[in-house]
């Protein structure tokens, strides 16, 4: 059995184990397209496509209407700065946004609590494999980039 992707929490590996299956993971192979994707649904919000398409299907296009936010002037929390959580945080740095990491890791100063990151940031990403650990991650410390 082959997992082509991220996490092994929806795999019950005793039962594999059990049968003699053999399972080949590959972590961190669909990373820079998640990345891509998770960057893409950032701008979309960012840009209000959402509140901008139908009007252009509707052939209106007053666009001072759907002024976005640029994402130069905003704050982004990361959650897991794995495989996926590291790539993100990398294409966004060239956008110049201010970039909160839960990730400890990562070279920063700390500002306290998972509550105190969401009053802080405006776009919140979370790449994490569900784990006992992080299964209740509100308690969870942060830190800044």
């Amino acid at each position: 059995m082959v997992r082509a992707g991220t996490g092994m929490d929806n795999i019950n590996t005793k039962l594999l184990v059990r049968k003699n299956i053999k399972l080949i993971s590959t972590p961190g192979a669909n990373a820079i397209w998640t990345a891509e994707f998770t960057l893409m649904q950032i701008l979309n919000l960012c840009k209000r496509m959402p509140d901008f398409y139908p009007k252009i299907q509707e052939k209106n296009f007053r666009r001072h209407l759907f002024e976005g936010r640029e994402l130069s002037k905003m704050n982004v929390g990361i959650i897991g700065v794995g495989n996926v959580g590291f790539e993100v945080a990398k294409r966004l740095k060239p956008f110049g946004c201010k970039i909160y990491a839960y990730e400890k890791k990562l070279e920063g100063r700390y500002i306290g609590s998972f509550n105190k990151l969401i009053t802080k940031v405006d776009i919140l990403t979370i790449h994490l494999n569900l784990t006992k650990e992080n299964k209740n991650i509100k308690g969870a410390c942060i830190w800044v980039s």
